[in-house]
């Protein structure tokens, strides 16, 4: 069947861990520096543990990220007087605007950005999702060309995760198998039986 259609708004965000235990900048810094580039990207939230930020920008090599700080609050926008009840306009005054705006962005070195984050897109309608779609398909053709991983993939349609359960559980049944749990076979600390010397942190669990 032909795809489905819609003429509305779309706001894609999308979680991505890049690395363990640090973001992996050797791999993704240049990448993740080229979405800023597409029409449809808003930045992406990220920062460091316990200090959250909004980035919008980032050199070309994508060695420095600048954002704002989302936890700053901001007053709303008066509203313009009107004759009707039900439409009221916003005013938004000089002063608000550059209120709204500042000559110190945050900046921070990529290497210390944590390897959670979440990309933001904004769609206007199908055909702009569509581009989107294709330009981050590029990006990703770029990324191949250059064996570089890519931050994550584009598909038509979900992916058939059947097959992968199976296999998933027939490596833990024969990893079951062949584990015997003959007291007697495992390290001491493991046993139980004579474990007055061991403490706690001595005892282990098998996953």
């Amino acid at each position: 069947p032909p795809p489905t259609r819609w003429d509305t708004a779309l706001l894609l965000i999308l979680p991505l861990r890049l690395g363990l235990s640090s973001f992996d900048h050797k791999n993704y810094s240049t990448t993740l520096a080229h979405t800023f580039s597409l029409p449809q990207s808003l930045g992406f939230l990220g920062g460091s543990p316990r200090h959250a930020l909004w980035f919008y920008a980032a050199n070309a090599d994508g060695s420095t990220l600048y954002g704002l700080d989302p936890h700053t609050v901001q007053a709303a926008p008066s509203l313009s007087p009107s004759l009707s009840h039900h439409h009221r306009p916003i005013h938004l005054s000089d002063d608000y605007l550059r209120s709204v705006h500042t000559t110190k962005p945050a900046v921070m070195d990529v290497t210390k950005l944590d390897p959670s984050l979440a990309l933001a897109f904004y769609c206007q309608d199908h055909a702009d999702f569509t581009n989107l779609c294709t330009s981050l398909q590029n990006l990703n053709n770029s990324c191949t060309k250059q064996k570089k991983p890519i931050l994550f993939d584009v598909v038509e349609r979900l992916p058939d995760y059947t097959n992968v359960t199976d296999v998933m559980a027939e490596l833990a049944g024969a990893a079951a198998d062949s584990f015997s749990c003959d007291a007697d076979l495992l390290p001491a600390a493991g046993r139980r039986e004579d474990d007055n010397d061991l403490s706690d942190e001595d005892d282990y669990v098998m996953l």
